[in-house]
Order: structure tokens, then C-alpha cells, then sequence
């Protein structure tokens, strides 16, 4: 329930802006966790498969389930990687993409308050702009912010297609084991 008068909305929207943050927060590390348990899995049902595998000579019956189990499984954890790694690149990309849109917004901020003096000092470096170098610094993040957003949703589509492969994968295997294991006595 919001608060009523214009501080308490302010308040009420700062606390959601705040719970969106930490739910987002919490949405990321759990996707990551869950990335690195998949690709321990497919690593782990790799080796144990690889352990006990007795290398025969393949042919198109039962027998070639277990390669191609192992394939698959390899597999999966290659692609889980790449995963892994194009959602490292999303993180970098969305940081400066956020860095450059925090930075046009503080410009814009700076501009808009009334002055008494043309010349805007930064307090973090101890540069001075006028309002003219001001306006053209807002251009310049605006365009480095657009000029990310492609790249951005590149690696958003990469990432989203190793995670559908990497699954994909990781079913075969073990279907390939389930197979393997189920149809083993039958072809002896």
C-alpha cells in the first residue's frame, strides 16, 4: 500500500526500485548457479561414463549407445561454457551500457538545476565544462549507450542458444545412457 503525500510515494517507489534491484540480483545468481550445475553434471556423467567404458568396436547396434552418450555429454559441457562465458559478456556489456546511461542521466541532472555561474565543476576529477561541453558529453553517452544495444542483444541471442543446445545435448546423453543401460542385456 503506498504511502500517501508526494514523499511518501517517492518512499514507496524507492523501496520497489530497491526490491526490483534485489530481485533481479537474486534472479542472476541463481541462473549462474544453475549454468555451473548443469555443466558439472554433464562433466561429472561424462566421467563417470568415461571411467567405465571398455572401447570395442563400433558398430550401428547397442554397442555405439555409450560413445555417442559420451559425445553428447561432452558436448553439453563445451556448450555450457559458452554459455557461461556469452553471459559474462552480457553482464559486461549491460555494465556499460548502464555506466553510459547513468553518466547521461547525471549530465541532464547537472544541466537542469539553475546556476549562478556558466562553468559546472566535476567534483569527482576537478574538471570544469560549461553547459555547451556538458550538452555534447550527454550526446556522446547517449550514442556509446545506443551503439552497445546491438551488441548487447548478440550476445543475449548467442547466450539464450547455448543454453537451448547445452540442454538439448545433455538430454540426449542421457537418453543415450538410459538406452545403453536398458537395452544392454537384449543384445547379448
Amino acid at each position: 500500500m503506498p504511502l500517501v503525500g508526494p514523499f511518501g510515494v517517492c518512499f514507496y517507489l524507492a523501496i520497489m526500485a530497491e526490491r526490483s534491484v534485489e530481485v533481479t540480483v537474486l534472479a542472476h545468481q541463481s541462473i549462474e548457479k544453475f549454468d555451473y550445475f548443469i555443466c558439472g553434471l554433464a562433466g561429472a556423467l561424462f566421467a563417470y561414463i568415461g571411467e567405465h567404458y571398455s572401447p570395442r568396436k563400433l558398430d550401428f547396434g547397442i554397442s555405439a549407445l555409450e560413445p555417442m552418450a559420451l559425445f553428447f555429454l561432452a558436448s553439453s559441457f563445451l556448450f555450457g561454457l559458452k554459455r557461461i562465458e556469452w553471459n559474462t559478456c552480457v553482464k559486461k556489456v549491460n555494465a556499460a551500457m548502464l555506466d553510459a546511461a547513468e553518466k547521461a542521466g547525471s549530465t541532464i541532472e547537472v544541466l537542469s538545476k539553475p546556476r549562478t555561474t556558466g562553468v559546472y565543476i566535476n567534483s569527482e576529477t576537478g574538471d570544469a565544462y560549461d553547459a555547451e561541453a556538458l550538452r555534447r558529453r550527454h550526446a556522446v553517452y547517449l550514442k556509446q549507450r545506443a551503439d552497445l544495444e546491438p551488441t548487447l542483444n548478440k550476445a543475449m541471442r548467442k547466450a539464450n542458444r547455448y543454453y537451448e543446445i547445452r540442454d538439448i545435448l545433455l538430454l540426449l546423453g542421457f537418453l543415450m545412457i538410459f538406452l545403453a543401460k536398458i537395452l544392454q542385456p537384449y543384445s547379448e
